[in-house]
């Protein structure tokens, strides 16, 4: 009779665990027919709570954020300022460093003018007597003339005597001339020619072996002639120092 009764009991177990089965096997597949199925949503109290602090550091963040940017406009406008009153500093050096110069070089030619002497008719400049005879010789004659004076026919070897003898408005013979041996260019006291002042098209002469200044408006003035032909004298001798 026992045994009659457990193995009804254990038929009824059996029962109850196979109708359980299929609930769950359904929940297994709901479950995967929705994968985005999670865990159940905050309580709207607790959400709003959650917004609400993330608003607020969003907010400190803006506030940090545009407390930085605020500083480092105002170190930029510093520096920006310092910078241009350095600049402003250093521009007025320069300037005051360039009136100085100017004012020692006159102080300068003043005492050198006081100092040494020209012949009459003769201009000076940087230690130097220069002369523009108007009487026309040949280039031979022209550079006796000069010499007879302790002097010769002007020498041009940089820009700044270049400028020198145009703004002196001279013209003629200068000291300049091919050679007998190799026809090549070359002053009078035997150093080559490095800077040149031709006029346009010059020289253009095969059998000019002279060169003589012609004012032409412009720091180009050299023409080559004929050494026979004749022109002004330009003139050039140190000064000389008074006792």
């Amino acid at each position: 009779m026992a045994d009659s009764i457990n193995a009804n009991d254990e038929e009824f177990n059996l029962q109850e665990i196979s109708s359980a089965q299929p609930d769950t096997q359904t929940a297994v597949w709901a479950k995967e027919r929705n994968p985005n199925t999670g865990p159940p949503p905050l309580p709207s109290g607790a959400a709003d709570r959650c917004c609400r602090w993330t608003a607020v550091c969003l907010g400190l963040l803006c506030v940090l954020l545009l407390g930085l940017s605020i500083r480092l406009a105002a170190w930029l406008l510093t520096e920006r300022h310092q910078l241009l009153t350095n600049n402003t500093n250093l521009l007025k050096e320069r300037d005051q460093l360039l009136t100085n110069h100017s004012n020692l070089v006159k102080e300068r030619d003043h005492l050198l003018r006081e100092k040494v002497r020209c012949p009459n008719g003769w201009e000076f400049f940087e230690s130097n007597c220069y002369h523009n005879q108007h009487l026309t010789r040949n280039w031979s004659d022209s550079r006796q003339y000069c010499q007879s004076f302790g002097g010769d026919l002007v020498l041009i070897k940089t820009p700044e005597k270049q400028r020198l003898i145009t703004e002196m408005g001279y013209g003629g013979w200068i000291g300049l001339r091919k050679g007998e041996k190799n026809g090549s260019w070359g002053w009078i006291d035997d150093t080559p020619v490095s800077t040149w002042y031709w006029c346009p098209d010059q020289p253009d002469r095969a059998l000019a072996d002279c060169v003589a200044i012609h004012q032409s408006g412009s720091n180009n003035t050299w023409h080559d002639y004929s050494c026979n032909s004749k022109d002004h004298s330009i003139c050039e001798k140190p000064a000389f120092t008074q006792n």
